[in-house]
C-alpha cells in the first residue's frame, strides 16, 4: 500500500497509508465521525467506550480509552489507528511502536470539532463528504442571546469535573450566553470548588453522570443535598438537570456533539428564559 504525506494540522505533516482499508479508532467521537463521513465498513476495531452510533458495538474490541490488547491489536492489523492527544498519549508512543497513527488534538472549541471531520476527510479520502457534512453541522450552530446567563456544568470523569477556557464546553456554553465560574481559567479542566460554586451563584445547572452508570434523580437530590446546590438559584427556580442516557454527553465531541447536545441545552436555556423574567 502506498504512502501520501498530507498537512492534518498546523504544520505537522504525517506519513499515512493511502485510502486506508482497515480502520482501528479508540476514541468514541473519532468512531462517530468515522462512520458519519461513510466508513463503518472498514472500521475493524473500537474501544469498550465506543457508542455512537449504536451499530458500532457490534465491532471488534482492542481496547479501552486509555489501553489496548496487543493480540486482539495484532488479529485486526490495522492500516491506521485514531486516537486523541491529552489522555491517550502513552497508547499513541505504544501502538506507534508497530502501526501508523494519528492523534487529534482534544478540541477547545466548536470550530475545533468541525476541523476534526475536515482532517479525518482528508486522511480517508472522504473529503468531499466532510465538507457537506461540516455544511450540514454548521447550519444547526444558531446560538441566539437574549441574556447572559450564570450557568455550571460538571461531569463525573471517576470524581467531580468541571472546565475551564480551554475546552470546547466552555465555549459551546459561552457562545449560547452561559456565563461559568472558570471561563477565565487557564486549563481545560480542574475539581470544582463547591464554596467557589455558591458565591457564583448559577441560575442553571447541568450535571453529567459517569457513563454507563445506572443515575437516578435519586442520586441527583443526593448530590444537590451534599453539594449544597440547594443554595443556588438553579435550585431554588427548578433549573437542575442531569443528562439524558447512560453515554457521555457533553464529554462526548463526536457529531452528536452538535446535533444532540447543543439543542438539549439550548431548550434548557429557552426554557428559563420562559419561566424566569
Amino acid at each position: 500500500m502506498g504512502q501520501r504525506s498530507v498537512k492534518v494540522l498546523s504544520e505537522v505533516h504525517l506519513d499515512i497509508p493511502e485510502n486506508p482499508q482497515r480502520i482501528v479508532s479508540l476514541t468514541p467521537s473519532i468512531t462517530e465521525m468515522l462512520c458519519d463521513l461513510g466508513l463503518f465498513s472498514r472500521i475493524v476495531g473500537v474501544s469498550a467506550f465506543c457508542a455512537r452510533p449504536e451499530q458500532i458495538r457490534e465491532k471488534r474490541k482492542v481496547g479501552s480509552f486509555g489501553s489496548f490488547r496487543d493480540e486482539v491489536m495484532e488479529q485486526v492489523n490495522p492500516d491506521i489507528v485514531f486516537l486523541e492527544s491529552g489522555f491517550q498519549d502513552p497508547l499513541m508512543t505504544r501502538l506507534s511502536e508497530k502501526y501508523k497513527v494519528v492523534s487529534l488534538p482534544l478540541p477547545r472549541n466548536v470550530a475545533d470539532i468541525l476541523s476534526w471531520i475536515w482532517n479525518l476527510g482528508l486522511i480517508t479520502d472522504r473529503l468531499e463528504r466532510a465538507n457537506s457534512l461540516i455544511g450540514e453541522l454548521s447550519l444547526l450552530i444558531h446560538p441566539h442571546v437574549k441574556r447572559k446567563v450564570r450557568g455550571y456544568l460538571e461531569i463525573d470523569l471517576g470524581g467531580p469535573v468541571t472546565f475551564g477556557y480551554y475546552s470546547y464546553i466552555t465555549n459551546t456554553m459561552s457562545m449560547y450566553g452561559i456565563e461559568t465560574p472558570y471561563e477565565k481559567t487557564a486549563a481545560e479542566w480542574m475539581k470544582p470548588d463547591d464554596d467557589a460554586l455558591i458565591r457564583f451563584d448559577p441560575e442553571i445547572i447541568f450535571y453529567e453522570p459517569k457513563m454507563f452508570s445506572r443515575f437516578t434523580e435519586n442520586d441527583l437530590e443526593r448530590i444537590i443535598e451534599e453539594r449544597g446546590w440547594e443554595n443556588t438559584t438553579a435550585y431554588r427556580n427548578c433549573n437542575i438537570y442531569s443528562t439524558p442516557g447512560p453515554l457521555d454527553f457533553f464529554a462526548h465531541h463526536g457529531t452528536s456533539f452538535i446535533t444532540e447536545t447543543i439543542p438539549w441545552m439550548e431548550k434548557h436555556i429557552e426554557e428559563l428564559f420562559n419561566t424566569v423574567k
